[in-house]
């Protein structure tokens, strides 16, 4: 298994956790299973902190899950609809300079061994799959980074 950067393995679980339970309170859409807004208010506290950390909170963050993932979340029972995205965007006067897009399916716990398992991704949780994390990095010099690209 690869290993992910900790920026990307943080933001992974950090979102992937709270959604719909904080984000939903804040501006989430239920509905439309999605989440737009600073990454201040998406841990459910508006206190100029994502999740206690100030350099992430003026971020803009977007994230969209399916139906199954909030299926999955309230009731335990996932399957392969379940999925989930987050497009974080820090390019933004006073935002942080990341861009980052991560993409998480749901595999279940065989892993690479199931059938819905993407060439190239990386386990996550132990039943789910990141199939594409790449973003940007600045400063101090703008950098593009692939770190998980399935096909």
């Amino acid at each position: 298994m690869r290993r992910l950067s900790l920026f990307v393995f943080l933001l992974a679980i950090a979102v992937a956790l709270v959604v719909p339970a904080a984000a939903l309170a804040m501006n989430a859409n239920v509905t439309d299973h999605i989440f737009v807004g600073p990454a201040d208010l998406y841990d459910g506290v508006a206190d100029g902190m994502f999740f206690g950390d100030a350099h992430w909170a003026n971020d803009l963050l977007q994230v969209r899950w399916s139906k199954a993932y909030a299926l999955g979340l309230t009731t335990g029972v996932w399957g392969p609809d379940a999925w989930f995205t987050n497009m974080w965007n820090g390019r933004l006067p006073g935002g942080s300079g990341w861009n980052w897009h991560t993409k998480i399916i749901w595999v279940g716990t065989d892993l690479e061994a199931s059938p819905y398992w993407v060439s190239g991704g990386v386990a996550y949780k132990g039943q789910f799959e990141i199939v594409t994390s790449q973003g940007t990095m600045d400063p101090p010099v703008l950098t593009h980074i692939w770190e998980v690209k399935a096909r």
